[in-house]
């Protein structure tokens, strides 16, 4: 299973089991939607300004250095806003019916938070064995076989856990 498609199950999944939540979003810095799942009428919904917006005063509100950022709220008339960064570059944004229960919510974005970093965790490091393995063929056309089996030596050694 591909990175997206597992973060796409975790959003469902957190939607499924969350009281109160009508969509959640998982947005990179810049605001673009990585990934979304809603129970809004889709017309109703702008998902990319709610995200650019909702990342960029998550983001704005990081660089302040009161210490790290967590879970965060806002109250509308209609709805509310929560947003939990997974890392300095991905936040969560899920949009809540007025009167859904916050202290769960916050709990389970903190355990979404989790998962979603596990797998971008599990992305970066197989991107990282994609370089290496290539950098390793380029080294192979001009290695020993000795000189190979070191090399690949190495490079497991440097993937090992």
């Amino acid at each position: 299973m591909d990175v997206n498609n597992a973060i796409n199950k975790l959003l469902v999944e957190f939607m499924k089991s969350t009281p109160g939540i009508l969509q959640i979003l998982f947005s990179d810095a810049t605001g673009l939607v990585l990934s979304k799942v809603t129970n809004m009428d889709t017309a109703e919904s702008d998902f990319e300004g709610i995200a650019s917006i909702s990342t960029a005063l998550y983001l704005g509100m990081a660089e302040l250095n009161l210490g790290e950022l967590g879970f965060n709220q806002a109250e509308f008339s209609d709805r509310n806003l929560c947003l939990f960064g997974v890392t300095r570059e991905y936040v969560l944004i899920a949009i809540t019916r007025k009167k859904a229960p916050v202290k769960k919510i916050k709990a389970a974005m903190k355990e979404l938070r989790q998962e979603v970093s596990t797998q971008l965790n599990l992305l970066k490091t197989s991107q990282t064995i994609e370089i290496k393995q290539e950098e390793l063929y380029e080294k192979s056309k001009t290695l020993s076989e000795d000189d190979f089996n070191k090399e690949l030596e190495k490079l497991l050694d440097e993937l090992t856990f």
